[in-house]
């Protein structure tokens, strides 16, 4: 479970950015960049970026660092690892809402930065409205589940 939690360091979410729009390049700038130095400077793993979806290899020692701060936890705080990044996307969110390096719910809003905007242009869709309400739900779960761990 922990190599499959650690895999998300290589692909996190916050490394594939938008080419365009330049508003939605500059939303992802302004909520991402943080966290990606955050992990930099609190983990010792700073991430690299690309705009669009190919593959990015990120550095050898922060995927390293990234894996360690996996494998040191207990197999409680690795469930709600799981959740808090399966439910996000990146690594770096679930290990930054461990370490409360930032407010949960804020977390959790650049997690869904990407649907926010699609919802921002194309408008909502109840169904989806209602799938985003039950995964916020289980990531603050998680989230609870970890203080408790």
């Amino acid at each position: 479970m922990a190599q499959l939690i650690a895999a998300y360091g290589e692909n996190d979410l916050l490394c594939y950015r938008a080419p365009a729009p330049i508003e939605l390049v500059d939303r992802q700038k302004e909520a991402w960049d943080p966290l990606l130095a955050w992990a930099a400077e609190t983990l010792d793993a700073p991430l690299r970026t690309a705009a669009g979806v190919m593959h990015v290899a990120q550095p050898a020692n922060a995927v390293a660092n990234l894996t360690a701060c996996v494998a040191a936890q207990s197999p409680f705080q690795l469930t709600a690892l799981h959740d808090l990044v399966s439910m996000s996307g990146s690594l770096v969110i679930g290990l930054a809402a461990q370490a409360e390096a930032f407010a949960i719910d804020d977390l959790w809003t650049h997690s869904r930065l990407d649907e926010l905007w699609q919802i921002e242009q194309w408008g909502s869709d109840d169904e989806a409205d209602a799938t985003a309400v039950l995964k916020h739900s289980a990531f603050l779960h998680a989230y609870r589940f970890y203080k408790m761990s």
